[in-house]
């Protein structure tokens, strides 16, 4: 039973250590979005998380093909991961976008979506905290209900970054590129809900 215990254990630390190094990539997201044009230490930063995000997918991902026993379903593992992974991603994927469509400057709504991501990414954090007690942790839920919460938030800012977008900006170009960077932070806050809905699925099934 000790081993078994391990092996669960195991799980549970690697996601929880995933999603902590997270939180570091938020505010250097958050910082970005605060400090641009000023940021190039930071943006070359959010690309070698990136990659040491990578290195966890594939380790998380290597026990739970070598693993007997897991804490929960294999296929939900997988998914929490990917999901932790598409958040780095996005969030990478917005920074880069910035120099590589010559943005100049950084829209309100801009920072509103990077902050409202690092909450979002804080409050995922703390769903893997409690995750070893979820079948008793009541808080489990009531971090990932704050996720989709803060997804909702995200959802009303980037609805209204584009709304302003549209009516305000007459440069064809300009409009298309901030659509694209306000898509892109978008679905990166969404990644944060899916990873939560995650959970939230894990729970059910073992209720």
């Amino acid at each position: 039973m000790g081993r078994i215990q391990h092996k669960e254990d195991a799980f549970y630390v690697m996601l929880r250590e995933f999603s902590e190094s997270l939180i570091g990539s938020g505010e250097s997201y958050a910082a970005i979005m605060r400090d641009y044009p000023d940021c190039d230490e930071a943006i070359a930063r959010m690309k070698e998380d990136e990659l040491a995000c990578d290195q966890k997918v594939r380790a998380l991902l290597e026990l739970c093909s070598r693993s007997f026993i897991t804490p929960f379903d294999r296929e939900d593992i997988s998914a929490a991961t990917r999901g932790m992974d598409d958040v780095i991603d996005g969030m990478e994927g917005v920074v880069c976008r910035l120099g590589l469509f010559s943005v100049k400057e950084i829209k309100p709504e801009a920072i509103e979506l990077a902050d409202l991501t690092l909450q979002a990414i804080r409050e995922l954090n703390a769903v893997f905290v409690h995750l070893p007690d979820f079948k008793r942790d009541t808080m489990v839920m009531v971090k990932v209900v704050e996720v989709s919460r803060l997804e909702d938030e995200g959802d009303k800012v980037y609805r209204n970054a584009l709304a302003s977008l549209y009516h305000t900006k007459k440069d064809p170009i300009e409009v298309i590129k901030w659509n694209g960077l306000f898509d892109k932070m978008e679905q990166t806050i969404d990644s944060c809900e899916r990873t939560a809905n995650v959970i939230q699925g894990v729970i059910v099934k073992n209720a």
